[in-house]
């Protein structure tokens, strides 16, 4: 793994990385704002654990899954198409070698993509518990506390491979089409593709719709688990199209 370490670091330690997870945060307030707004005006002690609540809440929302693939394309997405651009690759490959440079870049990509979201949601989750705990009831006699925090967890593990795919989708159709442009574009555009495309022609093919991938529907599979592993399997397909598409650029250089 310490060949691979450079491109990891780079990803991760670039203000790029840091603008993405600023950005989530920032759509995760926005996605609860009437929340908060309610709560500055309440004059009762809200319920206990409600900072978990609401953090669930605007984590799985509309507002921060729609904004997934802008967002966690930012920090690695189209360096690929921008080092070829530019003519680095040539004097970097060499040292470097064809299959650890696309290796590399796909490590970079999921891990930079995958925790763009999820430093977000645990960023507002410390800020929500610090901001609202003290004006939470304490916990009655009797009465059982939901685990927020093991929620949030599967949560954070959905959104990470959310994350990584379309992390990974940018970086390859950028490859593909050989535009930083079309790096940035491609996972919106594949969101509402995919989002048409169920709503309209195919609702009965709900693995392909988006919009679930962060909220499995009663009658998909094994629940949580079984989106898992269907994204999982579609970032390894978006990683063997990258790395197919790289091969082919890299090779002509």
């Amino acid at each position: 793994m310490e060949k691979y370490a450079p491109y990891i670091k780079n990803s991760l330690c670039e203000k790029k990385f840091f603008a993405a997870v600023l950005a989530a945060v920032t759509l995760a307030g926005a996605a609860v704002f009437n929340d908060l707004l309610e709560v500055s005006r309440a004059e009762e002690l809200l319920e206990y654990g409600y900072h978990g609540t609401l953090v669930l809440k605007a984590c799985s929302g509309s507002v921060y899954r729609i904004a997934l693939p802008v967002i966690c394309m930012l920090p690695c997405s189209f360096s690929c198409v921008d080092e070829v651009k530019s003519g680095f690759i040539k004097e970097y490959l060499p040292r470097t070698g064809y299959k650890n440079y696309i290796v590399g870049k796909i490590l970079a990509c999921i891990l930079s993509g995958g925790l763009v979201p999820v430093c977000g949601a645990w960023i507002f989750y410390g800020a929500s518990a610090l901001a609202l705990t003290p004006l939470e009831a304490a916990l009655a006699e009797g009465q059982t506390a939901e685990d927020s925090l093991t929620k949030l967890t599967v949560l954070c593990g959905l959104l990470f491979l959310n994350g990584a795919l379309w992390a990974l989708a940018g970086m390859a159709a950028g490859m593909m089409g050989g535009n930083r442009y079309m790096a940035c574009a491609a996972p919106f555009i594949i969101y509402y593709m995919l989002v048409i495309l169920c709503e309209r022609y195919l609702p009965r093919i709900y693995v392909l719709y988006p919009a679930v991938w962060l909220n499995p529907a009663e009658k998909w599979p094994f629940k949580e688990a079984g989106l898992a592993i269907w994204l999982t399997e579609l970032v390894i397909f978006s990683a063997l199209l990258f790395a197919r598409s790289a091969e082919r650029r890299l090779g002509n250089l």
